[in-house]
This record gives structure tokens, sequence and C-alpha cells, in this order.
């Protein structure tokens, strides 16, 4: 019997802090699908959209100036990796498991390349509106 590829919490907290947010929904959904917890799955789908909605909101609202660029990613990817910890798969469980595996560290770089590419396209034509009728200042 083949094993089910799962993410590692490292693994989802890695993607999510250099692939984005929108990474970070993708990681933990395809996790919990993985895992066979649907309602999970929905729900992560649910709160994904809502989180980047916010998420949004918030780095219009941040002085760019006065605070480091940093802080959301690690924030955000940390809670990821709690969230894969506490409701998903620890790493010595999916080492134990017979019936998961880690998925591979290459496929979870081409979803973070993807997913940066991704965000960027999707939220680059967002922010520079948002610019042109100076509902946010760059300064």
């Amino acid at each position: 019997m083949d094993k089910i590829p799962i993410y590692s919490p490292r693994q989802v907290s890695a993607g999510s802090f250099f692939g984005g947010p929108i990474a970070l929904v993708y990681f933990l959904h395809n996790n919990f699908k993985r895992l066979g917890n649907n309602a999970a799955a929905a729900q992560t789908l649910l709160w994904g959209i809502l989180f980047n909605i916010a998420l949004l909101g918030a780095m219009i609202l941040v002085p760019a100036k006065h605070f480091p660029h940093y802080v959301l990613p690690l924030a955000y990817s940390l809670a990821a990796q709690g969230i894969a910890n506490a409701k998903q798969m620890k790493k010595e469980a999916i080492v134990d498991s017979p019936q998961f595996c880690f998925q591979s560290n290459w496929r979870v770089l081409g979803f973070t390349v993807a997913f940066l590419v991704g965000t960027v396209l999707l939220w680059f034509p967002i922010i520079f509106v948002l610019f042109q009728f100076h509902i946010i200042n760059p300064n």
C-alpha cells in the first residue's frame, strides 16, 4: 500500500512564510483533505479567504516606514505551523505512521514559488489602484 504524502508542520511554515498567505491556506487545506477531514478543509478555505482579505487590509493600514516587513509573514507562518502541529500531524507522528509520509521538499518549493508569484500577480493590481486613488501612501 502506498503512503499518503502530507506536509509536515515545518513545510507548512516555510511554504507559508516564503509563498505568502494564499500558500498557507493551500498547505493546510491540502493536509486536511489528505487526512480525510473534509469539514476542516472547508473551514480552512473559508477562514483562509477571510484571513487574506483582513491581511490585505492590515497591510494597507500599517505604516510601512515604522513596521518591519517580516513581522506579518513570520506571525502567520508560525500560526500555520501551530495549526499543523495541533490539528494535523506532528513530524514524529508522520515518521511513525504506516499510512502517511512526508511530502517532497521539491514539491513544497515548487508550490511556494508558484504561490509567491500568484500572490504578487493578484495583490499588485489591488495595491496599485489603492496607490493611484491615494487610499494608501507609500511614504
